[in-house]
């Protein structure tokens, strides 16, 4: 078993992540493949995207995305570390609520109020 700093060219599961020997290599953006002929993926409204009812294993299924995703990475990206973190943290608990929905839907509701808790304050 190769070891997480090791030499081999083999990823390694290590303590919580996995590992990469040499990785500084694939830090030159020439190093990756173009990407010029890959279609971008399909933008929706962010009223569409957020409401819609998925079904998860219709066989016409495409991978859809917010017309404003780009706009949602840059406000995440541009954020405190601390935002950042509060953000996470609110997604955490904002995904935690509706897995615990079905099995306890006070959990569910304490977690929703966690999420809010934690969500950095909203600036427009």
């Amino acid at each position: 078993m190769p070891n997480c700093i090791g030499e081999t060219m083999a990823t390694s599961y290590c303590q919580e992540m996995y590992a990469f020997p040499d990785s500084s290599r694939f830090t030159d953006a020439d190093s990756f493949a173009p990407a010029d002929e890959i279609r971008p993926l399909a933008a929706i409204q962010p009223e569409e995207y957020y409401t819609r009812i998925l079904a998860i294993n219709a066989p016409d299924r495409v991978l859809e995305i917010p017309s404003n995703l780009e706009a949602l990475l840059d406000r995440y990206w541009s954020s405190s570390e601390d935002e950042q973190d509060r953000f996470n943290r609110a997604c955490f608990w904002f995904y935690h609520a509706r897995s615990v929905y079905a099995d306890s839907r006070s959990a569910a509701f304490t977690a929703l109020i966690s999420a809010i808790e934690a969500a950095p304050p909203c600036q427009h």
